[in-house]
């Protein structure tokens, strides 16, 4: 592709389209989680991550699924305002540690 300012198009619907699949996918296993009654319990002190419990199905194929199963039946297409986990935070990290990390992978 020869021309910046189409191939910005593309990677803005591409974007756009995976940012959908996301947030469909992401709100229908927060809704199975909450129908199964699974709590997750808290972690003081850091973000818990949702890597420690196997996905049957990854998120983003989930919501190609329910977004192509919605078109099929003729229903209204599921849009879902996409929230983004919370970044983790360095509490409890020793600084120097973290310093002499970034100085091993730079050189």
């Amino acid at each position: 592709m020869n021309d910046p300012a189409r191939a910005e198009r593309l990677w803005m619907a591409i974007a756009i389209a995976t940012w959908w699949l996301l947030s469909v996918g992401g709100k229908s296993e927060a809704q199975a989680d909450a129908q199964m009654n699974i709590i997750e319990p808290p972690v003081s002190g850091e973000v818990r991550r949702r890597g420690n419990r196997w996905r049957m199905v990854g998120i983003f194929h989930h919501g190609w699924s329910l977004i192509i199963a919605a078109l099929l039946n003729h229903r209204l297409l599921p849009v879902e305002p996409g929230r983004p986990e919370a970044w983790p935070t360095l509490q409890g990290i020793n600084p120097i540690t973290l310093v002499a990390c970034a100085v091993e992978s730079a050189g």
